[in-house]
């Protein structure tokens, strides 16, 4: 009697990683093996932190660079990060600042303080 499953296709059922069950008559299925699954990683952990907080201090300016639509002075490198950190994103065929965007331009700001307020 077979006791591994069989998979007829050449890909996994189950992405990359697929748990083999062993069928033991006197007791339920066990699986034979563990399944890893891959840990999701912010991508503020993926890009170093030198650059991430150059992208930070540069996106005032690239936003400014953007209003005037000179997208062009803006390197491919820099435009791939921003997206993937969610502050950019293509939005009608051209890059629009996302909520996360304005909210870190708005922290970035420099806001001047009044004595008589």
């Amino acid at each position: 009697m077979n006791t591994e499953a069989n998979f007829d296709s050449a890909e996994p059922p189950f992405g990359k990683k697929a748990v083999v069950w062993l069928v033991n008559h006197s007791k339920d299925a066990m699986p034979k093996a563990s399944v890893s699954f891959d840990v999701y990683t912010p991508p503020s952990q993926r890009i170093a932190a030198p650059y991430l907080g150059q992208l930070r201090e540069d996106l005032p300016a690239t936003v400014d660079l953007l209003k005037r639509r000179r997208a062009d002075l803006i390197s491919e490198a820099a435009i791939d990060a921003y997206v993937e950190l969610n502050w950019l994103e293509w939005r009608g065929g051209g890059l629009k600042l996302t909520i996360i965007g304005e909210n870190l331009c708005k922290q970035m700001t420099v806001r001047t303080v009044h004595p008589d307020d």
